[in-house]
């Protein structure tokens, strides 16, 4: 089956260290997310977060849960320069080429 797995990265707060779960909405997580779906395949892995004293701090948000299913072709590219894929859940990503930012369309809100 497909599998996205994930951690989300931490944010430096008044001089330490302290976990910090980014919000979907966040172009950032919005265009990262967007590009893996896009292009990613059997077996592949979302990963992020830091690797600090020789262990991944890691945070899981609940948008990982959302029901995917499986790619319903490979992505196609527009002639506008935007890759585009959709899932049999009814969720669309798409990654812009020009900008490099992407969006994710989930069938079900992550909210």
């Amino acid at each position: 089956g497909w599998l996205i797995c994930t951690t989300a990265s931490s944010r430096w707060r008044y001089g330490c260290r302290q976990p910090r779960i980014p919000d979907y909405d966040e172009p950032q997580v919005q265009t990262e997310l967007a590009a893996f779906l896009v292009g990613m395949g059997r077996y592949s892995y979302y990963v992020c977060g830091y690797w600090e004293n020789g262990a991944v701090d890691a945070a899981w948000l609940p948008l990982y849960d959302l029901p995917l299913g499986e790619p319903l072709a490979d992505a196609a590219l527009d002639e506008d320069g935007v890759w585009r894929r959709e899932f049999a859940s009814g969720t669309r990503a798409s990654f812009n080429t020009t900008s490099n930012t992407g969006t994710v369309a989930w069938a079900i809100s992550p909210h």
